[in-house]
């Protein structure tokens, strides 16, 4: 077991996505579309996480809260030019999300070159 990567199992990524939830999300259509948050050529707002939640399989990769466009208000341009470890945008969202995972996920879309998704240790069952 020393010798295994969780790395190879990247290729098999989409056929266990197809078989475990119907398909993966399209990172790269996420992307573009959270690009002007980003680049800071749109402020952030619930149509941004409309997106995500709209997604045919976002239920079944994370539950994002229920938010109104007030409780956001504080996050509306954090993400313009969004660079790593940046903590006071991290703990604004991380109090809005309460979800280290569900953030991760939103940071990933947002600025996929210094963000991934965080995701708690999964049990692997041999058979």
């Amino acid at each position: 077991m020393a010798d295994f990567e969780l790395k190879q199992l990247l290729p098999l990524y989409g056929e266990i996505g197809i078989l475990k939830y119907g398909g993966t999300l399209n990172f790269n259509r996420l992307e573009k579309l959270m690009e002007p948050v980003r680049l800071g050529q749109e402020e952030f707002t619930l149509k941004h996480l409309e997106i995500l939640t709209q997604d045919p399989l976002s239920p079944a990769w994370w539950k994002l809260p229920e938010l109104n466009q007030a409780e956001i208000e504080p996050l509306k341009w954090a993400f313009k030019f969004l660079q790593p470890r940046e903590e006071t945008v991290i703990q604004k969202a991380f109090a809005l999300f309460k979800n280290i995972e569900v953030l991760s996920c939103l940071l990933r879309v947002i600025c996929p070159r210094y963000y991934g998704i965080y995701s708690a240790p999964v049990e692997i069952s041999y058979l």
